[in-house]
């Protein structure tokens, strides 16, 4: 795959790239972190927030190539489908796609708290409310160091409730907060935001509009994630990526119902061979694997390549392997006769060495 265009543009949405630090700055400047601040800065770290990290957003704002998504031909699009089409699998355009969403999470889980961080909470909440109940009971022991514990217990997680109703109604404070910066910036850095958001608008379009062109869901993608660019799919904002409003329409139509979906997600319990590599390079190996066995006829072939990935630890021993590498290379030959092929001393060395 080719990502140089791709890993340029999604370099500003990560940890440390321009987004995270307007981020970091508007959080300090209007008192948005996670917490309250209790303690004012030292004149240090003041000129790092007011000056040094500023400096550094208006060169990295100044240095972003925006012309990669601004247009209708986008190098960055025509080379994020290139990449799609290189995946062999549903599993592995599952996987890039994510890839591509998932830079996205430190503005998804800021501005749409109710998606995932306030749900968090809330499933924290109902544990928590759990424990309340059972060391009520507890509290009532006639034993009179259990009941002391039970209270102690009670008194912790009750202030854990508290500090967790705190945090759930400051995620949502801090959101609305920073949507309010966002649609009326007032210096360089508030600018900047704005506008970089404005670009994950349209990234999170175009990449819908190309998925929808090739039968694949984007707002599904982004719950597999919980992270979203976009909450909602409007027509209007995809048709002219797709070719006109009545493709748009066909395309949303065809995707799959919820009953499909829910077939898909039985199918997905079958393991493909990626699942059984334990080494870091997955997509590397099954490209070099597609490659060399896709279709092949010869139960030997298949039995030198287990092996040696056996032999180098990318591979665990498991009784599925031989079934599940049939089912995935569209092996021309039976079961049978692959593990009869396991009893030939076969020399693997040669393949081995090719493995990347």
């Amino acid at each position: 795959m080719k990502k140089d265009i791709e890993n340029q543009f999604l370099k500003a949405y990560k940890q440390f790239g321009v987004v995270s630090d307007c981020i970091t700055v508007i959080r300090q400047r209007y008192d948005l972190g996670f917490l309250p601040a209790k303690n004012q800065l030292s004149e240090k770290w003041k000129e790092h927030y007011e000056k040094t990290l500023p400096n550094v957003i208006q060169a990295e704002a100044d240095a972003f190539d925006n012309a990669v998504i601004d247009y209708a031909d986008s190098p960055l699009f025509d080379e994020i489908s290139n990449n799609l089409s290189e995946c062999r699998t549903m599993q592995e355009k599952e996987r890039y796609i994510h890839s591509l969403i998932m830079p996205f999470r430190e503005l998804s889980e800021l501005l749409h708290p109710e998606k995932a961080p306030k749900q968090r909470v809330e499933n924290e909440l109902k544990l928590l409310q759990k424990d309340t109940k059972f060391w009520e009971q507890q509290a009532n022991s006639t034993i009179d160091g259990e009941a002391k514990e039970a209270q102690a217990q009670l008194q912790a997680t009750e202030e854990l409730i508290n500090i967790r109703n705190d945090r759930y109604k400051r995620l949502e404070m801090i959101s609305e907060r920073f949507f309010e910066i966002l649609q009326d910036p007032t210096d360089d850095v508030e600018k900047t935001l704005h506008v970089f958001w404005g670009w994950m608008f349209s990234f999170a379009n175009q990449l819908d509009a190309l998925l929808l062109q090739n039968g694949i869901d984007f707002m599904q993608m982004q719950e597999d994630c919980a992270t979203y660019l976009k909450t909602d799919r409007m027509i209007f904002d995809i048709e002219h990526y797709v070719g006109g409003i009545e493709l748009a329409r066909k395309y949303i139509a065809e995707l799959p119902t919820a009953t499909e979906k829910s077939q898909q997600k039985r199918t997905k319990g079958i393991k493909s061979v990626e699942d059984y590599l334990t080494c870091k390079n997955k997509y590397e190996i099954m490209t070099f694997l597609h490659e060399k066995l896709d279709n092949t006829k010869s139960g030997v072939t298949v039995k030198v390549y287990i092996k040696a990935l056996e032999e180098k630890k990318y591979l665990l021993p498991n009784s599925r392997l031989v079934p599940t590498f049939i089912r995935e290379f569209n092996i021309g030959c039976s079961r049978m006769a692959v593990n009869k092929a396991f009893a030939l001393p076969i020399e693997i060395r040669s393949v081995k060495s090719e493995i990347p």
